[in-house]
């Protein structure tokens, strides 16, 4: 996990959050999420999982800008799976539940300051 600021005139005003996870079947799923210590302003979401049709990539990625960080686990993951049902996705190595806990742990590691 990483949390990266970015800065203005030496004062950060976005930061960074990265969180990765290796779920069932060996599968790697990443999560990079930019914030501005209020709201999500932008998601980023990789790995070698699978998932149809791809569109539905970006609209998931689309659905977290704009949540507030200190939204709970459940109500990531309704957000993630509403776009889910409303895509009509299939998804293969990762599910709305592991990105939502990816979203969590990458605001949380923001907030301790870690960057490993």
């Amino acid at each position: 996990m990483l949390c990266l600021p970015t800065f203005v005139g030496g004062v950060p005003i976005h930061m960074i959050c990265r969180a990765s996870e290796k779920v069932a079947g060996g599968k790697l799923v990443r999560l990079e999420l930019e914030h501005d210590g209020s709201r999500i302003l932008r998601a980023k979401i990789t790995g070698d999982f699978f998932l149809h049709p791809e569109d539905a990539l970006g609209e998931m990625e689309k659905s977290l800008a704009g949540m507030q960080i200190n939204a709970s686990e459940p109500e990531f993951s309704s957000t993630l799976a509403k776009v889910v049902q409303s895509e009509s996705a299939e998804l293969v190595g990762f599910s709305p539940e592991i990105l939502a806990k990816l979203v969590v742990n990458a605001i949380a590691t923001c907030e301790a300051g870690e960057n490993k």
